[in-house]
């Protein structure tokens, strides 16, 4: 009787018994993989999301600066040949200096007084900054007041910003004027061939350098020679 009951009892340990420690170290390893795929996906879809969020950001900054310099670039006018502003390299041009990281022009942009000159200009940071000289209140104008400047954008590349065209017809969109020096300008003599400005922006995120670049190109009109302001 006694070993009828020893053998039952052995036998429902036998059936009861605890994992293994070969068992739990099995366990153990597929939780970790699962966990670090899990992980990875997580933090692979933070960044995508992360990175898309940037873009966007950029993007609409980068537009919003584009119209800041087609809008005043729009208005560029020929200030009368009585102006005495040591600037001007022709007192008939709209565009007094013309570089391929900056311009310099005479912006009639604010109603009700004399024309504003706008300087748009990269350095070598990436930072695009306007900078504006208030007229004085009547003709023959002259830029004396206080220069104010603004950033409009950060991470710009450091590649072209602008090109200028002429209205030659043996272009199907005007030709495309070269620059020369350093920094690269368009001649003087060249300035009154000038009808339009393209601009081409390059930006990224300066907080993610690594990323892929916004690119926005608007081509703008300026006026003739036929226009003067007086």
């Amino acid at each position: 009787m006694a070993g009828a009951l020893r053998s039952t009892w052995r036998a429902r340990l036998r059936g009861e018994r605890g994992t293994s420690l070969a068992e739990l170290l099995v366990v153990v390893v597929l939780v970790t993989i699962v966990m670090a795929i899990a992980s990875t996906l997580l933090i692979s879809g933070q960044r995508v999301a992360g990175a898309a969020t940037s873009r966007s950001q950029v993007t609409g900054s980068a537009r919003e600066a584009l119209q800041e310099m087609t809008r005043s670039l729009r208005t560029a006018v020929r200030p009368a040949a009585t102006v005495a502003s040591p600037f001007v390299t022709d007192a008939s041009d709209a565009l007094a200096d013309t570089g391929d990281r900056s311009v310099t022009f005479y912006a009639n942009d604010r109603p009700g007084s004399g024309p504003s000159r706008v300087t748009f200009s990269v350095d070598a940071a990436g930072v695009l900054t306007e900078s504006r000289t208030a007229a004085t209140a009547t003709a023959p104008y002259a830029w004396t007041a206080a220069t104010t400047s603004r950033v409009l954008l950060r991470g710009v590349a450091a590649t072209v910003l602008l090109r200028y065209y002429d209205d030659a017809t043996t272009c199907d969109n005007g030709c495309l004027l070269t620059t020369s020096g350093t920094p690269a300008v368009v001649a003087s003599a060249q300035l009154p061939k000038i009808r339009m400005v393209e601009v081409v922006l390059v930006v990224s995120d300066p907080a993610r350098p690594r990323s892929r670049p916004v690119r926005l190109i608007e081509r703008v009109g300026v006026v003739r020679s036929t226009g003067a302001l007086t």
